[in-house]
């Protein structure tokens, strides 16, 4: 597909590329992740939908980070702001970003991913990626903006593991990609059972037969 960007995705780059700016001494232990993945991966005549995001989602190896600078100073320092739960940072420009560990790499605990003296509140745990410590590419990434002339070289996940996508999948610590973001259809539910068409016969109340016909 052609065309202008939208805006929304043009600032979400700008983000991405803010984030890899603050967390420069590290970058080599991040993973970018995500629909911006997805799209870097895919062009735009082979997309069946316009690209379009409003975040930037990154990875993190714990065997590639270093104990300093702090994930969480780097980024105070360039202006983000913490969210309410771990590894969520508001950019400058109001742009979520979600920073992750591999669920086999976060250590103990249930939400935050425990990273030495980077604390654990930097990031957060999140199953489905601990592909992106393997499967994984070099790549240029550059702004959308035509007056931002950044390009910075980078991991990107290979497709097996970047869609981690959907804010539900992302809230729930699921990044396996069963939840695609766009053109997501409602399950048909099954035929009715033998028992489900004796009580429709039977004259059960409306509520009752919806209810025992749900997938």
């Amino acid at each position: 597909m052609s065309g202008e960007h939208d805006p929304l995705y043009v600032r979400a780059r700008a983000a991405l590329l803010d984030t890899l700016d603050a967390l420069e001494p590290h970058l080599d232990a991040l993973v970018l992740v995500g629909a911006q993945a997805i799209y870097l991966h895919t062009s735009d005549a082979n997309l069946a939908v316009a690209q379009y995001t409003t975040d930037a989602d990154f990875s993190v190896s714990p065997g590639e980070l270093s104990d300093t600078p702090l994930l969480g100073d780097l980024l105070t320092a360039r202006g983000f702001l913490p969210r309410e739960h771990p590894g969520g940072w508001l950019s400058p420009d109001g742009i979520y970003v979600d920073v992750m560990v591999p669920e086999a790499l976060a250590g103990p605990g249930s939400r935050g991913a425990r990273l030495g003296p980077h604390g654990k509140r930097a990031a957060r745990r999140a199953k489905g990626l601990e592909g992106a410590a393997v499967d994984r590419e070099r790549s240029v990434i550059t702004a959308l903006d035509p007056s931002d002339d950044r390009a910075i070289e980078m991991w990107i996940a290979g497709p097996s593991v970047a869609c981690c996508q959907d804010p539900q999948d992302r809230r729930a610590g699921r990044c396996d990609g069963s939840r695609p973001r766009q053109g997501r259809t409602r399950r048909s539910p099954p035929p009715p059972s033998r028992r489900d068409r004796r009580i429709s016969r039977a004259g059960s109340p409306p509520f009752e037969r919806q209810t025992s016909l749900a997938p």
